[in-house]
């Protein structure tokens, strides 16, 4: 069973607009045009992840956190601010993008793995 086509957290020309804006504008200004794009994705993130608790909202009796979810989820937190320190500096907007999306991909594996 494929699980339906979703259009992407952000979409891809507001990614090239940061980077564009990055090319554009003298590299003091990266600090503001990362900030400024991550919470566009948080946000993007945020409004998904309330959508899909609306969807479930009737099954709140039945949820069953896997045991080390919770530690999986703020150790990801924890450890994404020295990540994208780092990835910002070495890689820019482009770094980070790249170390979030791996974030991501941990959660997502671990949380399936569970099932």
């Amino acid at each position: 069973m494929d699980a339906p086509e979703r259009e992407p957290a952000v979409p891809r020309d507001e990614l090239q607009v940061a980077l564009h804006a990055r090319q554009e504008l003298s590299p003091e200004h990266e600090p503001e045009i990362v900030e400024a794009f991550l919470e566009r994705v948080g946000k993007a993130i945020d409004a998904r992840v309330d959508e899909r608790v609306a969807e479930h909202e009737d099954d709140d009796d039945d949820v069953d956190f896997a045991p080390g979810a919770i530690g999986v989820a703020i150790g990801s937190i924890a450890l994404g601010i020295p990540i994208t320190a780092v990835a910002g500096s070495n890689g820019g907007v482009p770094g980070i993008v790249v170390a979030w999306i791996g974030i991501v991909l941990v959660n997502i594996v671990y949380g399936r793995s569970t099932r």
